[in-house]
């Protein structure tokens, strides 16, 4: 995992997790950090992460509404089919900001 800075927006890079089920502990520590660190407007990108399970899910979650309630937001980028197909399966779509690329952040 890696972190990049975009204009107000700090880019959680996942690298190269094919699958997330291990790294759950490490998106919420990190998430963590970036939060206490004063952030408010943190994406997560989704392009080397194939599949998602519940517990990043809840943390995507979690991390959402706390920044939300600080006037912030979480955002998903780049999310491959088969996570993207689990977030939209689940609602999520009406709750998380999804977008296709960095390029959308405004």
């Amino acid at each position: 995992m890696n972190v990049k800075k975009k204009g107000q927006y700090c880019i959680l890079n996942l690298n190269n997790d094919s699958s997330l089920l291990q790294v759950s502990g490490r998106i919420r520590e990190t998430l963590n950090i970036l939060h206490d660190a004063g952030h408010k407007k943190i994406c997560v990108d989704l392009t080397k992460a194939p599949i998602i399970d519940s517990s990043v899910i809840g943390t995507l979650v979690s991390y959402h509404e706390v920044l939300k309630n600080q006037g912030g937001e979480l955002i998903i980028i780049n999310s491959p089919n088969p996570a993207l197909e689990a977030l939209f399966r689940m609602q999520l779509h009406k709750v998380l900001r999804i977008i296709n690329s960095e390029d959308e952040l405004d």
